[in-house]
């Protein structure tokens, strides 16, 4: 089948291939697993097996171009919805159904991962509402935005949008459009993803189960990043039933798997990404490397983020005059962090619980590290070890233990011949588990089920 100048030669996956019913008439978004070669060279573009994205893929198109062989290629997969069997009857339109995502403020330069679960549905229309100016969307532009301060009428509006769900990020953030929800009849389902769902404190736990009393009661759905932070939720005495682990997906094309070797000469490069918070264990980590530096001085340290514990983290460096081998970098985008990881050796986050109960879900820093190839160390908080197994996938240390965590990083230094070993099994977890498109597929298919739950109550 001929796209332009691209020919489809195969179809490897039937994980990721899947359709959605036309925008208009005869229509089909479609996303196709499969290898393409440069019909005017021969060449396979990309190399390798990748996801391509084939949007607004007209039907008769479609059957014009495709060979016999093509279409029963197609057909071959046991799949509901399939570019062959989805196509409507003419005169019936589809009535799209909307997910509003509410969110408090504007997406983060380190959000990507909530960006791409509002724009990559593919079953439902999704927009995006916030008590601020779009103009305030700068990392992040929404083609759908609304202030919900400007609205004046707000069920006119859900009924408008056709909104049969509010998805929140952020579990305090959902307490401002709860009321709306309940006043409209709306389902809200809410993405927990660390401290807004802690009890790993007294305070923290009091807090939280004051905080969400209303939404204990009225909330439709509750989405967790792990299994841990969904065992918090039931300790807070969120109901079971409505507890569901959605785990954030990555895009794997931004992060490719590249084969690692422990250089001979020069730098050995030490990659760390996060926020620089408490829970992020960067000070446990700064001494861990004081420690490995004096055993490898070769090695250096390249900090990626900002924070409000950045003066702490400069103070330690000068006190222990690390200035020319540990180097904070500042804040990047995916596309930035993505080239980093292929420029490094080791990637460690030493995560661990901050004295106000903050807990880490599954840092997404240490998934994109796995994703890329690198050798992982990291600590044994919150979910972290449901990405990461110990001696298999990683190295993981008790919490804001220095010297352990110092062990992992000297484990890796002293075995390079286990690293390619455990970088292909932490790819395929990745690929397994959190693929953006198959976490997509998942997230909807929660959307489903807490509607059809929503709807048996009413009848």
């Amino acid at each position: 089948m001929n796209i332009g100048n691209l020919q489809l030669i195969g179809i490897f996956s039937v994980e990721n291939f899947y359709t959605k019913l036309p925008n208009r008439d005869e229509y089909y978004p479609a996303i196709i697993p499969y290898s393409i070669k440069d019909t005017r060279s021969g060449n396979l573009k990309p190399d390798g097996i990748e996801t391509q994205k084939v949007q607004f893929l007209k039907w008769s198109v479609l059957l014009k171009d495709s060979s016999a062989r093509d279409q029963q290629i197609f057909q071959s997969f046991k799949v509901k919805k399939s570019i062959f069997n989805c196509r409507e009857r003419k005169g019936r339109k589809k009535i799209v159904q909307t997910i509003a995502f509410y969110i408090e403020e504007p997406i983060k330069i380190n959000q990507g991962f909530m960006y791409n679960q509002i724009i990559k549905l593919n079953q439902y229309r999704a927009i995006v509402i916030g008590p601020f100016s779009n103009s305030n969307n700068v990392q992040y532009q929404f083609e759908h935005y609304y202030n919900v301060n400007e609205i004046k009428d707000l069920g006119a509006f859900f009924r408008k949008q056709n909104v049969v769900a509010i998805h929140a990020h952020q579990g305090k953030h959902s307490l401002n459009i709860l009321p709306a929800a309940i006043k409209h009849g709306i389902p809200l389902i809410v993405h927990f993803r660390g401290r807004d769902s802690s009890t790993q404190t007294k305070k923290r736990f009091l807090e939280n189960k004051k905080r969400y009393k209303s939404l204990i009661n009225q909330g439709a759905g509750y989405f967790a990043v792990c299994r841990f932070l969904a065992k918090e939720l039931k300790t807070l005495g969120f109901p079971e039933d409505r507890i569901h682990v959605l785990y954030g997906g990555l895009d794997l094309n931004l992060y490719p798997y590249f084969k690692r070797s422990l250089p001979k000469e020069g730098e050995i490069r030490i990659l760390s990404v996060a926020r620089l918070v408490e829970k992020k264990g960067f000070l446990t980590l700064l001494k861990a490397f004081h420690l490995i530096h004096h055993k490898y001085p070769r090695a250096t340290l390249h900090i990626i983020g900002t924070g409000e514990d950045e003066e702490k983290i400069k103070g330690f460096i000068d006190k222990y005059q690390l200035n020319n081998r540990v180097f904070l970098r500042g804040a990047m985008d995916s596309h930035q962090i993505s080239k980093e990881l292929r420029d490094s050796h080791l990637f460690c986050l030493a995560s661990e619980t901050a004295e106000d109960g903050d807990v880490e879900g599954i840092p997404n820093a240490l998934k994109e590290a796995m994703a890329s190839g690198l050798p992982v160390i990291s600590t044994f908080n919150g979910g972290i070890p449901e990405l990461i197994e110990h001696k298999r996938t990683g190295y993981l240390a008790p919490e804001k233990d220095y010297v352990k965590l110092s062990k992992g990083i000297e484990y890796f230094l002293n075995h390079p011949e286990v690293w390619r070993k455990y970088t292909q099994r932490a790819r395929q977890v990745i690929e397994q588990k959190f693929d953006l498109n198959k976490q997509i597929v998942e997230q909807q298919k929660l959307y489903e089920l807490i509607k059809n739950k929503k709807g048996k109550k009413r009848g």
